[in-house]
């Protein structure tokens, strides 16, 4: 079985009291992995779209499907790539691949309900109080993002 590849977008900012709070999007039921699953937004790629995590003009036409499929086409720029990672540790029992890519948005994004359901600026806190008592948490994206996040 193909491992599931995917880039993931992390967009953060500091808030008025300086917390940094990252962009998180409740998944939607109708999504095959992780359906109800907080996370980071996400899209695979399809075979030909693979990006190489040093041309972000590549990647960047992955994001572009996802800004049309997802967030009624609203821009999103791929700024630089952060971290990647697998693992074959999730409720799947696939290999995922995924590339996380720090993304940020001109205005507060509209989200397509069919891919998720409500979307929220979260600090490090805020999501793991959101996510405490979910069956199903998100796996990898938010294990490489905290990883990341916390060396900056």
């Amino acid at each position: 079985m193909l491992p599931i590849r995917a880039v993931i977008g992390v967009s953060y900012r500091n808030n008025p009291e300086g917390v940094r709070q990252t962009f998180y999007a409740r998944r939607s039921e109708l999504m095959q992995n992780y359906p109800g699953v907080l996370s980071l937004p996400s899209i695979q790629y399809l075979p030909g779209e693979e990006p190489d995590s040093a041309d972000l003009d590549r990647a960047s036409l992955v994001f572009d499907r996802m800004s049309a499929e997802r967030f009624y086409g609203m821009p999103v720029v791929v700024h630089e790539h952060l971290i990647s990672g697998s693992s074959d540790q999730n409720p799947m029992g696939r290999m995922v691949e995924l590339s996380l890519y720090r993304i940020s948005f001109s205005k507060e994004p509209r989200i397509n309900p069919d891919f998720y359901t409500q979307s929220s600026w979260l600090s490090r806190t805020d999501f793991e109080m959101e996510t405490v008592l979910s069956p199903l948490p998100c796996g990898l994206c938010t294990r490489l993002w905290r990883e990341y996040e916390t060396k900056l």
